[in-house]
């Protein structure tokens, strides 16, 4: 096998599972790549793949040529993973048959091999649920044991049995270890109502095309990049036939106030999931993510065990705040990210520290907030999706206010129209303290409330006065 030969089955960018909407974007930024729509990148695959034939059957093996020739390969193969991301199904089969033909030249692989096999499988299965029967070209694959790795960060990290149906109920707590007598026995009893019974999924139906981005461009305009990528990873769903969505780990990164933790618990609500959240900063310990111990007082299976036993069901959606602020894995009491890692590391088989068993948690839906990457472990950050969220602009403003009337309405459980309307200068000074480099959403319903409070003496005194003036006519 020559050395270019090689480089293509050991280092190649396309010979891997879906990209995320940031991967696909920096993809055709890098190779500049002028075409545009899914179905594009797949004809442009095609026309670039025929120009080697006929280059193939009439080269003279010059180097150069032979250069230019296999930088155009490389760049039709990117054009089909492109094109395969965002969910054309021609392109799933194509691209997961030339991964295959990859490998058909000897190569010492080792352990990859089978990843490859793995990844080429998945495509052809996802494309050929969708592609016509005469379109359908099957390659020989061997079936691989699938593992979470299977898949990129842009494709979920659940298990292919997992995707097919995400309705089904499954046992989180199988059983409680060494419950004869004792502490475990009290646990058993504890815990009956979820102890070897199968919890259902509360996951919604799968969102018509455009819902998802709607409700999150609506609230959060800023995060349209977030909305973006949700709206490409159910095209991807919707394609293969998924009734029910599946929702990769997700790690929401920005500064302070910029409302990441209540678009986590959104994302959650638009998929029909109770949510969670744990707030690991300034934890010295799992933050209440992790089991307290059996023979502790106050021993308590792991949060997610415990969110499953007050949602009564598989697959709520576990938050954990400020995870940048928790301590490194390996800290004398533990930490948060350590237990994380651990959960999302093997969720079919977590093994529960008060419990004293295996706990199912390959359903959960696991999201975290950050203000930095600098202090998560990268072992950690590989299992997330990560995105950036910025704080809102001036050009926002509109949709900041209308959101914190919202929310304060919600608060004093009182209808929104209950509240007073702000007059031009009250509107000036909220606009004025959001317009500040500085300003961040907590502190913007800081000073609604407070400017709010002096409307409602603005509205009281203009109401004295015209009582007044009533009394004197």
């Amino acid at each position: 096998m020559d050395n270019n030969k090689k480089a293509r089955v050991s280092g190649t960018d396309w010979m891997r599972g879906p990209g995320d909407h940031y991967e696909v974007e920096a993809a055709i930024e890098h190779f500049d790549f002028f075409e545009r729509s899914p179905e594009e990148f797949y004809n442009g695959a095609l026309s670039s793949l025929s120009e080697l034939d006929q280059y193939a059957q009439t080269g003279d093996g010059d180097s150069v040529a032979d250069a230019m020739a296999e930088k155009t390969r490389h760049e039709a193969m990117v054009k089909f993973w492109i094109a395969a991301s965002r969910g054309v199904p021609e392109a799933c089969v194509a691209l997961g048959r030339h991964i295959m033909s990859e490998l058909t030249v000897d190569a010492p692989l080792g352990p990859q091999r089978e990843l490859f096999e793995q990844i080429a499988e998945r495509w052809i299965v996802m494309g050929d649920r969708s592609v016509p029967a005469a379109k359908k070209s099957r390659v020989p694959l061997k079936r691989a044991a699938r593992t979470v790795d299977d898949l990129s960060d842009g494709d979920d990290a659940s298990s292919a049995k997992a995707s097919e149906d995400a309705t089904d109920g499954v046992v989180v707590v199988p059983a409680v270890g060494d419950s004869a007598a004792g502490e475990g026995a009290q646990l058993a009893k504890r815990f009956a109502r979820i102890v070897g019974k199968a919890l259902p999924s509360m996951r919604a139906d799968m969102p018509a095309v455009g819902e998802v981005s709607a409700a999150i461009v609506s609230v959060w305009p800023w995060a349209d990049k977030v909305a973006s990528h949700l709206e490409s990873m159910l095209q991807v769903q919707r394609s293969v036939g998924l009734k029910k969505p599946i929702v990769q780990p997700m790690l929401f990164v920005g500064p302070p106030g910029s409302g990441k933790t209540a678009l986590a618990e959104k994302i959650a609500a638009i998929f029909g999931v109770p949510s969670l959240v744990v707030p690991a900063g300034g934890a010295n310990d799992s933050a209440g993510l992790g089991a307290v111990s059996r023979g502790w007082a106050g021993a308590r299976p792991c949060g997610p065990v415990m969110a499953a036993l007050q949602f009564d069901c598989c697959d709520p959606a576990i938050i954990v705040d400020e995870l940048d602020k928790t301590q490194s894995p390996g800290a004398k009491n533990g930490s948060a990210s350590g237990t994380l890692l651990g959960m999302m590391g093997n969720p079919e088989r977590f093994q529960d520290t008060c419990l004293l068993e295996n706990v199912n948690l390959s359903r959960m839906i696991f999201m975290a907030t950050a203000n930095s990457l600098k202090t998560i472990p990268e072992a950690l950050l590989d299992r997330f999706t990560i995105f950036y969220v910025p704080r809102p602009s001036a050009e926002h403003f509109n949709v900041v206010l209308a959101t914190a009337k919202q929310r304060y309405a919600d608060y004093l459980g009182v209808s929104v129209n209950m509240l007073p309307a702000l007059d031009g200068d009250e509107y000036e000074v909220l606009y004025r303290q959001f317009s500040r480099s500085d300003a961040s959403l907590r502190d913007f319903a800081r000073a609604y409330r407070h400017v709010l409070s002096k409307a409602v003496q603005r509205v009281e005194a203009t109401q004295q006065v015209e009582a007044t003036q009533r009394l004197l006519n």
